[in-house]
């Protein structure tokens, strides 16, 4: 079985803005599936993905083969991605006498290589 999920099949959005979760039914239990979550590319950061089936060992991955199904109860499939940028951390030293509004006063400019993102510290 391939494709898309259907209109009755869609993911609702979870309280904290992630997804929670899509019930499928009526498969052969006959069969084993294999469940293969499409990643999204974010530009410039990095995904890492894990799944469980059933609560089991995290396994890294978005393909969870060899799933089983039973009448008794629903097997899940439970897939974690999670996206990572990097770090950029400023350290500023400053040798002889400074005054408070000195201190309260520095600020640093940061922009990324083609000028569409900028921080200002202070």
């Amino acid at each position: 079985m391939s494709g898309r999920l259907g209109d009755e099949e869609k993911f609702t959005e979870g309280r904290d803005g992630g997804y929670e979760s899509v019930l499928i039914e009526g498969l052969d239990l006959s069969k084993t599936y294999t469940v293969t979550e499409t990643l999204y590319d974010i530009t410039g950061l990095t995904e890492e993905v894990t799944y469980t089936v059933d609560g089991g060992e995290t396994q890294d991955g978005a393909v969870a083969s060899g799933i089983s199904v039973t009448t008794d109860q629903t097997t899940e499939v439970a897939f974690k991605d999670v996206y990572k940028g990097g770090s950029l951390r400023i350290t500023k030293t400053i040798e002889g006498p400074i005054t408070d509004n000195d201190k309260e006063n520095l600020t640093f400019t940061v922009k990324d290589s083609d000028g569409s993102m900028e921080w200002k510290t202070r």
